[in-house]
């Protein structure tokens, strides 16, 4: 026969056992959606090959976009005496959100003709849309998923900031995120190129 003490041991051990069991199935979730999170946003922020970054004088083609209505359009670089900042990013990416206020300075000085620029994300219309909402993200724009724009512009990583000019033509290249000195120079060579002289 059990005694009331045994029966009230076997009570209590019953019970440490379940509450244990518990705590470790709350870790183990705990962890997984920690590890979850840590996948995305090494996803979202690849490593560099600088030996596959565009260089200055590098042509790069235009490509088709989704705009946060849905639509498509054409990225291109043909107007005359015009520069285009392209601001690749990801909607996963921690140093792309980082980076955001450092666009936010380098969009701030431009605010004259002759200079476009265009934020490009590498997610899907829905995500991109709800990222540029949630983050305030101050300029214009679009998705692209596909492989051949990330192919021709050679994104192996992102936060990535590129300069080109008229005709499709590189300019320079900043991969990562901008430092103060690195607006600086963003924004010095964004200044408009003069008109052609016609004489």
């Amino acid at each position: 026969m059990t005694s009331p003490t045994q029966e009230k041991v076997s009570r209590s051990v019953y019970v440490s056992g379940i509450v244990v069991i518990a705590l470790l199935s709350v870790s183990l979730v705990l962890l997984m959606k920690k590890n979850s999170d840590l996948r995305e946003q090494l996803q979202g922020a690849a490593t560099f090959n600088v030996l596959d970054e565009l260089k200055p004088g590098d042509p790069v083609k235009s490509f088709e976009a989704q705009t946060l209505d849905g639509s498509t359009t054409t990225i291109e670089y043909s107007e005359a005496d015009t520069k285009y900042l392209v601001l690749v990013l990801s909607t996963t990416c921690p140093y792309c959100e980082k980076n955001i206020d450092q666009w936010r300075k380098i969009t701030g000085g431009c605010q004259q003709e002759g200079c476009y620029v265009i934020g490009v994300s590498v997610h899907d219309i829905e995500r991109t849309r709800q990222y540029m909402v949630d983050k305030n993200v101050p300029f214009y724009t679009v998705s692209n998923t596909g492989r051949d724009f990330a192919q021709d512009y050679k994104i192996t990583g992102v936060p990535v900031t590129i300069l080109v000019s008229e005709g499709g033509i590189v300019e320079k290249m900043w991969p990562g995120a901008s430092n103060d000195d690195q607006v600086e120079d963003i924004i010095s060579a964004m200044k408009p190129v003069s008109p052609k002289s016609t004489n």
